[in-house]
């Protein structure tokens, strides 16, 4: 298992990139960046960011935040498949200079769907956007982008079932899933549903109630969800993807803690 932490690394070229240097020194294993701000970065910002992390020896496998905001629509009536392949392309090519191999999709305010919108609907017009317009750029650049539920108020994708449904309609070796704890707990799902597609998850995000730095105390629904991970058999990639902690020191303790548990 490898274990890292999630960063936009642009802004951490300028603004703070000692912290890259004391996530190795604390012995994480890689830095999930940005996609969005890597994508919409200026070239002199992105190579600053290639740099920082070529100069602290921290590997850049898995990127969040795909899309940036609302600008441009992936699900809905507005959303908008020629803008997305522009999008993917720029940003799938930046990405693979940094040795990226998976790309969350998330992205929130995205895939929001207006009031009343038919789910069955969305969910037939989302899984030909990712097929027409990111699983082409997916083959070329040999990267995955792993689906992310998201819990309310996010109205469309909720659940990893959710997830599911758009991974199987898609049926490519190029779209898998993302399993995020913060999400799992606030929707209520049985976490023993990891075991019927744990074939499907590729990476795990990290966080207790309230997007809590799981720090010194799990809550027995983390707990709970950890352990089904675990008994799953995964042997994947984990990162935080969670408020800051108590101190500067709060990381490299949150992540021995979570060694120990997983």
């Amino acid at each position: 298992m490898k274990f890292g932490n999630c960063v936009n690394l642009v802004e951490a070229a300028k603004n703070r990139p000692q912290f890259i240097h004391d996530m190795k020194k604390w012995r994480f294993d890689f830095v999930e960046a940005s996609f969005a701000a890597l994508t919409t970065a200026t070239e002199e910002e992105f190579e600053a960011a290639v740099a920082l992390a070529k100069e602290a020896d921290m590997p850049v496998p898995v990127c969040n935040g795909m899309f940036p905001g609302a600008t441009i629509r992936i699900a809905g009536d507005d959303r908008d498949p020629e803008a997305v392949k522009e999008y993917v392309e720029k940003g799938f090519t930046r990405a693979k200079k940094l040795g990226v191999q998976y790309v969350v999709l998330g992205s929130d305010k995205a895939r929001q769907l207006p009031d009343g919108y038919d789910q069955d609907q969305a969910y037939e017009e989302f899984i030909e956007l990712i097929k027409e317009a990111i699983v082409p750029a997916c083959e070329k650049h040999e990267i995955t982008i792993l689906i992310e539920p998201l819990r309310k108020p996010v109205n469309f994708i909720n659940t990893l079932a959710d997830g599911m449904r758009v991974v199987y309609g898609v049926n490519s070796p190029w779209v898998k899933l993302l399993a995020d704890t913060i999400h799992m707990i606030t929707s209520g799902e049985d976490p023993k549903y990891v075991h019927e597609i744990k074939d499907y998850i590729k990476h795990v995000h990290v966080s207790d109630w309230n997007r809590a730095l799981p720090e010194f105390k799990y809550s027995s629904e983390l707990c709970a969800v950890l352990r089904e991970i675990k008994k799953s058999g995964y042997d994947g990639t984990y990162s935080f993807e969670a408020m800051a902690g108590s101190d500067y020191l709060t990381l490299h303790r949150s992540l021995l803690t979570l060694k120990q548990r997983v």
